[in-house]
C-alpha cells in the first residue's frame, strides 16, 4: 500500500480507451468515500485512447483509503469501467 502524506497535491494519470462510437467522457477518480476525488471530462472518438490527468489533493487525516476510477460516457457509467486500485496510506509529517 503506498503511503503519501497528509494533504499533498498529486496527479494521477490514467490511460482510458473508447471502445465504442465517439462521444463526451468524463473519468472520476475517488479516494475513500469522497474525501478527495478529481472529475475530468474528455471527448474520444471510436478506438482513441487518451492519458487523462487528475489532479488532486490527497485527505488531511491519517487512514488507508481505498482509491477508484468510475468512467462515463453521455452521462451513463461504463460497463465494467469501474476500476478499485489498491488502497493508499495517508500519514501526516512528524
Amino acid at each position: 500500500m503506498p503511503d503519501f502524506q497528509a494533504s499533498d497535491q498529486k496527479t494521477a494519470t490514467i490511460p482510458i480507451t473508447n471502445h465504442g462510437e465517439a462521444g463526451s467522457f468524463n473519468s472520476a477518480l475517488v479516494i475513500g468515500n469522497w474525501v478527495a476525488y478529481s472529475i475530468q471530462y474528455f471527448f474520444l472518438a471510436a478506438g482513441e485512447q487518451k492519458n487523462i490527468s487528475h489532479p488532486i489533493t490527497m485527505p488531511a487525516f491519517d487512514d488507508a483509503y481505498p482509491v477508484v476510477i468510475d468512467v462515463y460516457v453521455d452521462g451513463e457509467e461504463v460497463p465494467l469501467a469501474h476500476r478499485q486500485y489498491e488502497d493508499v496510506y495517508i500519514v501526516s509529517l512528524p
